[in-house]
């Protein structure tokens, strides 16, 4: 998508993106809002690059990135290349390359609240936003919820075997109807009545 004014949630994408200014994993150009989302593809480009969002103006939470992010010029970011909005709760581990301005996280600009790159994967010691974490650092569910991640209803985590993922469904949500309430209490009485007989 190269320009998004409105929400996306829920959403991620895999594929390979190469282009010249404004080139995201997701998206090229936010000025809306961005939840739930991932991206793991290569991007390449010129200037505001970044694997999740080229550049942002709005809002991104609780997001990630891992794909490879490089270009020729300015403002390359793990998450996001240019960043004049806000971003929060988020993270990236892909490798991150280019001319100047260059971010483990967000390659330009600020905005970045609870928000976390890989300095060993992405080669970024610096970014514009964010903290930089050693690869087991990111494996560990404590460097989040330090942070005040929600390891509940939104992510989760194989402790020092995966960097943090989006919950599929909440962790109550037993009947994956994509509400937490009182049928699923029900749904669990009876499939544990029925393991009992």
């Amino acid at each position: 998508m190269e320009l998004n004014e409105g929400t996306i949630i829920n959403c991620n994408s895999a594929g390979n993106i190469s282009g010249g200014n404004a080139v995201g994993g997701l998206v090229g150009i936010n000025i809306g809002t961005i939840t739930n989302c991932y991206s793991r593809g290569t991007v390449k480009g010129v200037f505001g690059i970044g694997g999740l969002v080229g550049i942002n103006i709005g809002t991104i939470t609780n997001c990630y990135s891992s794909g490879t992010v490089s270009g020729a010029h300015w403002a390359f970011g793990g998450l996001v290349g240019y960043n004049d909005g806000t971003i929060s709760s988020c993270y990236s581990s892909g490798s991150v390359s280019g001319g100047s301005t260059v971010g483990g996280l967000v390659g330009y600009a600020g905005g970045v609240a609870n928000s976390f790159w890989d300095i060993q994967t992405s080669d970024c010691n610096t970014s514009a936003g964010g903290t930089g974490k050693t690869t087991a650092e990111m494996k560990t569910q404590s460097t989040f919820t330090s942070a005040g991640w929600d390891f509940i209803e939104v992510w989760d985590i194989g402790e020092n075997q995966t960097y943090p993922f989006l919950r599929t469904y909440a962790a109550g949500d037993i009947n994956h109807d994509g509400v937490v309430d009182f049928r699923d209490i029900t749904h669990l009485a009876g499939h544990w009545l029925h393991d009992m007989e």
